[in-house]
């Protein structure tokens, strides 16, 4: 049976993510995973498996049957936009003359705030928590410790060398969202867990080649898996969830609540904006300014204990 005919414009538009706009992987899965269930939807429904020939009717049809579906407005906005820059694509490189996609407005969602975990909880996972002495005990700890000391997204740890570890400058140099690279400052406690685990993570690799014959690469990834590989985001999120399980009943315990938890503590502390914004590698001041509103609640709440007329 032959592929349907979107199947070589829609490889085409990943091709260019991959290469000249050099997005992440998780967004390439998403981008290639909304796609595709949008022209399947497409090819079931009219009959259709050119993109050429999509209308705004049949993108609004689409639409309607992901709300009908009860799927989160965000995921429905998400998807929507995948469609809008894949024929933003095909309409720069000419293949087309108008998105059908353009006039479809994204729903309106309420403006979730970001959650995090209390100072003491902080504490009780980088200091009082009782790691292993151990290659994963040490991993455990420096997943912990760099994630809540830094802000860096899971990804970006995955993708940090140890040539990005400069102990001299205390400095973290960091890829992050399409390749761009950063420097963030590390306090010494961070530093220091970093470097505990250096070695830890090295004697590993001794051993390793040991009962390998010396056939495992030290490739230079700073946070490994049990075989020397490079480490994935499953793996950082196992190790914070278990963590994390020990030490708050919170029910979101992914890595990107120490993202939050660090954003919004050095904000309280004082923090200005637009630094912050350059730590987490923002783009727009816009997507950090969801921690103000924390800074803001905490400003009320110590206003009302302290005002006389509170």
């Amino acid at each position: 049976m032959d592929a349907p005919h979107y199947t070589a414009d829609l490889q085409q538009f990943i091709n260019y993510l991959t290469i000249e706009r050099r997005v992440s992987r998780h967004t390439i899965t998403a981008y290639y995973g909304d796609l595709r269930d949008f022209f399947t939807y497409i090819t079931e429904y009219f009959s259709i498996d050119d993109v050429g020939k999509v209308t705004v009717e049949m993108v609004r049809s689409w639409e309607t049957e992901l709300i009908e579906s009860k799927i989160s407005k965000r995921s429905i906005n998400r998807k929507l936009s995948s469609i809008k820059s894949f024929y933003r694509y095909e309409r720069n490189i000419g293949k087309i003359e108008h998105n059908p996609a353009k006039e479809i407005t994204s729903l309106k969602c309420d403006k979730d705030l970001p959650e995090f975990i209390t100072e003491g909880e902080l504490e009780a996972i980088i200091r009082d928590f009782e790691y292993e002495d151990s290659f994963k005990g040490k991993r455990e700890q420096a997943v912990m410790t760099i994630l809540s000391g830094t802000g860096i997204r899971c990804s970006e740890l995955v993708s940090l060398n140890k040539s990005g570890i400069d102990r001299v400058s205390d400095e973290i140099r960091v890829i992050g969202k399409r390749s761009k690279e950063r420097l963030i400052p590390a306090e010494r406690y961070t530093m220091r867990v970093i470097g505990e685990y250096i070695i830890e993570r090295d004697r590993y690799y001794e051993e390793l080649n040991k009962d390998n014959a010396g056939e495992i690469k030290d490739e230079g990834w700073l946070i490994i898996t049990d075989k020397g590989k490079q480490s994935y985001s499953r793996l950082i999120y196992r190790i914070v969830n278990n963590v994390l399980s020990e030490v708050t009943r919170r029910t979101k315990k992914s890595p990107h609540i120490l993202r939050h938890t660090f954003a919004t503590l050095i904000m309280n502390r004082g923090a200005d904006i637009d630094t912050v914004k350059e730590l987490l590698g923002h783009n727009t001041l816009a997507a950090t300014q969801i921690y103000t509103h924390n800074t803001i609640e905490r400003m009320k709440d110590t206003y009302n204990k302290a005002h006389p007329r509170a």
